[in-house]
């Protein structure tokens, strides 16, 4: 039998991610480093979690033919983050007297993917001759969208802030194709090769147009 021999490996794993937790920040300003000019007390809370998907899938062959390579790797990533950022913020002023309070959520919704293939391909012509091919890609996808909203008289976080508000999309494939010959003697070896690289990818935003990027 001088068919080759392949093997495929397949290694899934998944990852849950929770933070909770609360912080409180205290900033003082002042003047002539006496006069209190301001207070500011921002109590935070944070809610975030997320889950996260890893694959690595490989192609192992064996050949008959002395010299004869194939390597196929594939490695991707999935990721989905929520995180919601609860302030409440006090705000005195002193020089003119004054009072101001903030109650917002800072949304953050985040899903990213990556996936990245990669091939190479020996085969000897002669004894000190051999012909090599490879291919690599990297394939994304990443949202982030980013929302900002104030608490209503319920306490409910449903009024928008436009201007704090902003869905981002990044999309695209890079890839990169070579092919050659190494030659080797005794313990000389050259390898010419020539290769082709390409990118295309778009930008997309709520708030503006989208850039499209292609070389």
């Amino acid at each position: 039998d001088i068919s080759p021999k392949f093997r495929l490996e397949f290694r899934p794993n998944l990852i849950f991610s929770k933070e909770n937790g609360n912080q409180l920040y205290q900033i003082n300003s002042f003047i002539n480093q006496q006069d209190l000019l301001n207070e500011s007390n921002n109590d935070q809370r944070l809610d975030n979690g997320g889950i996260t998907l890893l694959t690595y899938t490989q192609l192992i062959t064996k050949f008959q033919k002395k010299g004869r390579s194939l390597f196929i790797m594939n490695f991707s990533t999935l990721d989905d983050a929520n995180n919601r950022q609860f302030n409440n913020i006090e705000n005195i002023f002193y020089q003119p007297n004054g009072f101001t309070f903030l109650d917002q959520l800072r949304r953050t919704d985040a899903k990213t993917f990556n996936d990245n293939f990669s091939l190479r391909y020996s085969d000897p012509i002669t004894t000190d001759l051999v012909f090599t091919t490879g291919l690599s890609s990297n394939y994304f996808d990443n949202r982030n969208d980013l929302g900002t909203f104030l608490a209503n008289n319920a306490g409910e976080y449903e009024i928008l802030v436009p201007s704090l508000t902003e869905n981002y999309r990044r999309q695209g494939i890079r890839n990169n194709v070579n092919a050659g010959v190494r030659w080797k003697y005794k313990k000389i070896s050259v390898t010419p090769m020539l290769g082709l690289i390409t990118y295309d990818a778009r930008n997309s935003f709520s708030s503006a147009k989208s850039i499209h990027q292609h070389f």
